[in-house]
């Protein structure tokens, strides 16, 4: 498994969304709003307390965590969604996810077998 992360403009939700939902096996996100900062325009840091509290702007922060062959597909749809080629269009990135597991499924017990379910004899 892998999760996806993106952090994206918040005016490309709805329209994501919509793309994602046009995705049969699309498992679902966390969505959350951020705020952050990147880099200046030549490098001209805010002068001023007042200019540097206020520097953020915000987003939204998407987590998906998908079977790894569903990874390019997905962070093409986004890409492809969310860029208009102008600064403070966000990023995405895949890190690796060592275990997944739903809260609704039942959790195996420490010998293997599922505590729920009696042995078969």
């Amino acid at each position: 498994m892998m999760q996806i992360k993106t952090i994206v403009q918040p005016t490309r939700l709805e329209g994501l969304r919509q793309a994602f939902r046009g995705m049969p096996s699309f498992p679902g996100m966390t969505v959350y709003q951020v705020r952050g900062a990147g880099s200046h325009i030549n490098g001209i840091e805010p002068q001023g307390i007042r200019a540097k509290l206020t520097d953020y702007s915000d987003k939204v922060c998407i987590d998906i965590v998908v079977p790894e062959e569903q990874v390019c597909a997905i962070v093409d749809l986004i890409h492809r969604t969310c860029h208009t080629g102008r600064r403070g269009d966000g990023v995405v990135w895949v890190l690796p996810v060592s275990t997944f597991r739903r809260m609704r499924e039942t959790p195996p017990a420490e010998n293997g077998q599922n505590r729920d379910i009696p042995p078969s004899e």
